[in-house]
């Protein structure tokens, strides 16, 4: 989709009153914006015949006609997101409303870019064929690693290190006619989250991505947190050199498990056959729990969440565990701890976070 099919400043206004919302009117559309009714009616309007919004029945409300509802359209538009991790390449493509209409992989290594780009065209080829309906208002690529300069260059993990030197909008800009928006895996799973997982009711959370690193994704007030050099959440550079180790990554778990002959083919094998009694499992635990107990404390003070969402790479009976070793309740602070909950989405939503990107940037202004 061009730039300037894309939704005007106004017009976002008016997307991020309706989405979220079961029913909502016209009239409330009005009450609750910073334009005239004429205004609101024309933008809608405009909405309607690009395929964003559409009109439903309204109830009746007292005397007159009764004001249509207005309801983001899940039937016309898309966006497709890709994520990496050391060992897969996972794609999605949503609908408007935060629908899951594709999700896969691609089967190609995750440290070969022009093979993913290869891969990525021919389901691209095929997406279109299958969906001939929908047209597509972007892309979202999420990256695991750090920003050192420009905004979709990533300092990667040693095993995705062959996409530390590319410009990631550019490189998949070329071949794909449309907006390409790259941001760190963990804020694109924290907005996966709040917009279609467990976070519905928290407008300030955090979002713990355990893959084999450790990583984090901050909202707040609807809005994703960047950071001026577009790095908050790089919660690694907490710890020392010498602590960098006994952090919460699956990469140190999957070594620990290694030394205790539990042999595993990457984080997809430790997802599917994890087992909480493993030899080992509850060692890691107690040695990553000091972490853990930091980080839950720094968050809070710093960002001061009312929910903290344990996801990633990690099953969810890990999960569990984590949480129970992130419990800073015994500290009796007089202000209010977050809730520690695991994600609302099975696996690692950053796929789905990245799909939702440009619904989140584009459409909603977040």
């Amino acid at each position: 989709m061009s730039e300037d099919q894309l939704p005007s400043e106004a017009e976002r206004e008016m997307l991020s009153l309706v989405y979220g919302s079961d029913k909502i009117s016209k009239a409330d559309i009005v009450r609750r914006s910073s334009f005239s009714q004429t205004h609101v009616y024309l933008l809608l309007d405009a909405l309607v015949e690009r395929g964003y919004l559409e009109f439903g029945r309204g109830a009746i409300r007292g005397k007159g006609k009764p004001s249509p509802n207005v309801a983001i359209n899940s039937n016309s538009l898309a966006s497709i997101g890709l994520s990496f991790t050391s060992d897969t390449v996972k794609l999605a493509l949503l609908n408007l409303s935060g629908e899951c209409l594709l999700d896969t992989e691609l089967v190609v290594p995750s440290n070969e870019p022009h093979e993913v780009l290869k891969s990525f065209k021919e389901r691209i080829d095929t997406i279109r064929r299958d969906y001939p309906e929908r047209r597509l208002i972007g892309m979202g690529v999420a990256m695991q690693g750090f920003r050192t300069g420009e905004p979709d260059v990533f300092r990667t993990p040693q095993a995705l290190a062959a996409w530390r030197s590319l410009p990631i909008r550019s490189f998949f800009a070329h071949e794909f006619d449309c907006t390409v928006i790259a941001e760190n895996n963990a804020t694109s799973a924290a907005i996966a989250e709040q917009l279609i997982g467990a976070g519905h009711n928290a407008r300030c959370l955090a979002y713990l991505s355990f893959n084999f690193g450790f990583g984090a994704g901050f909202l707040w007030n609807d809005k994703a947190v960047f950071g001026g050099h577009g790095n908050a959440g790089e919660i690694t550079h907490m710890f020392l050199p010498e602590e960098i180790h006994h952090r919460p990554a699956l990469g140190e778990l999957q070594k620990r498990l290694g030394e205790r002959g539990i042999e595993l083919d990457g984080l997809q094998d430790l997802a599917k056959r994890f087992d909480p009694t493993w030899p080992g499992v509850e060692e890691w635990i107690q040695e990553i729990t000091p972490s853990m107990k930091l980080t839950i404390r720094a968050i809070k003070a710093i960002i001061d969440p009312t929910a903290i969402f344990f996801g990633g790479e990690a099953p969810d009976a890990l999960r569990r565990m984590l949480i129970d070793a992130a419990d800073i309740s015994d500290l009796a602070y007089e202000t209010p701890d977050p809730q520690l909950l695991p994600s609302g989405i099975v696996g690692d939503s950053a796929h789905m976070g990245a799909a939702l990107l440009p619904i989140h940037q584009l459409l909603l202004g977040g």
